[in-house]
Order: C-alpha cells, then sequence, then structure tokens
C-alpha cells in the first residue's frame, strides 16, 4: 500500500504530454508500437537496476545498524534492520516517483509524502499495540 497507490496514480495520471497534443501528433504513437519501452532489454535493464537499489539498501542499512544498541544495552537485531529497510524502501520508490513525474499536482503530492507519513504512523501503531522490540524507533 505504501508504495502501490502512488505507483498507480503516476501509471494513469501522470501525462507528458495533454490529450490534444497526442490527437494532433500521431507520430508520438511509434514509440509504443516500436516496443521502445516495452521490449526485452528495457525489462531485463529496470530489473537489474532495481535489484541494485535493493542490494545497497539493505547493506548500507545492516552496516549502519550493525554496532547499534538499543537503550536496554542490547545490540539491534532484525526487527530494527528489517523496519528500516522497509522504510528506506518507501522513500526510495516515492521519491524515484517524485523524479519521474512530468507533472506536480496535489494528489501526487498527497499520494507520494502520505505513504511516507502513513508508513510512520502505521509503525507507530504496531510498536504500541504490539509492545515488540519496535517500541521507540
Amino acid at each position: 500500500m505504501f508504495t502501490a497507490v502512488p505507483v498507480i496514480w503516476f501509471a494513469v495520471f501522470d501525462w507528458e504530454h495533454t490529450k490534444e497534443v497526442f490527437l494532433d501528433t500521431p507520430k508520438l504513437y511509434a514509440i509504443g508500437m516500436n516496443d521502445v519501452y516495452f521490449n526485452t532489454i528495457a525489462f531485463w535493464r529496470w530489473f537489474f537496476y532495481a535489484v541494485w537499489q535493493g542490494i545497497l539498501i539493505v547493506l548500507c542499512v545492516m552496516f549502519t545498524f550493525n554496532f547499534a544498541v538499543i537503550e536496554s544495552g542490547q545490540q539491534s537485531g532484525l526487527i530494527l534492520e528489517g523496519a528500516y529497510v522497509f522504510y528506506a524502501v518507501v522513500v526510495v520508490v516515492n521519491i524515484k516517483i517524485l523524479i519521474s513525474s512530468f507533472e506536480f499536482t496535489f494528489w501526487m503530492m498527497f499520494w507520494i509524502f502520505g505513504s511516507i507519513i502513513l508508513y510512520y504512523l502505521t509503525l507507530l501503531l504496531f510498536s504500541v499495540i504490539m509492545a515488540s522490540n519496535l517500541y521507540g524507533i
């Protein structure tokens, strides 16, 4: 939910050109007919780009929190590291959508920043209700 809604909004409502420009300029449809963005090479390029970003996020978080100590004197575990990996994924996806957007509307900003804020609120809610090791992060 934290990453799907902004992506769906971006895919449906972010237009590079207006509808009138598309109607007046049929050559803009050539990229779709020639499979410029929807081909095997483009798919694997984006796939490996996403895998690289995922590996980088996990490694940065794991090396950062490897020596972290929580208030009881224990070292942080996978719960804390997993929460921050998930937070980093939410932020990276939403920032990537923000960078890729052609239009900056109220609703686009609402879904992007709303999903990041909603992640914080959900984390707070689960940390209070479950009273687990998430409490206080």
